[in-house]
């Protein structure tokens, strides 16, 4: 295989293993912010192409680590909960939007 074509299939693999590990976090934020199923979030934090609520997560994930230069995985989860839960509660309260449980 040609060095660009190796570079071309670590590529693709390195950005499989971003888009898992993106799904990987937003399961956790879902889980520890409560987010409903729908797709109210969509709009706002996806890009607008996404069926639900768990996948506008993973997309905007994927885009807060890759534009902040975070890595994926455990060690940013936090920095990520701190930074998504007042958007979700801002987005709650201002639009009247249903997007948690009830805490």
């Amino acid at each position: 295989m040609s060095p660009f074509n190796q570079y071309i299939e670590n590529s693709r693999r390195e950005q499989k293993l971003r888009r898992e590990l993106s799904g990987y976090l937003a399961n956790k934020l879902v889980g520890e912010l409560g987010i409903k199923e729908g797709s109210e979030l969509v709009p706002f934090i996806g890009l607008g192409t996404e069926k639900n609520n768990q996948e506008a997560v993973e997309t905007w994930v994927y885009y807060v680590c890759s534009e902040m230069k975070l890595s994926f995985g455990d060690k940013h989860f936090n920095t990520l909960l701190c930074i998504l839960e007042p958007v979700v509660d801002r987005l709650s309260a201002d639009l009247k939007l249903s997007i948690t449980v009830s805490k």
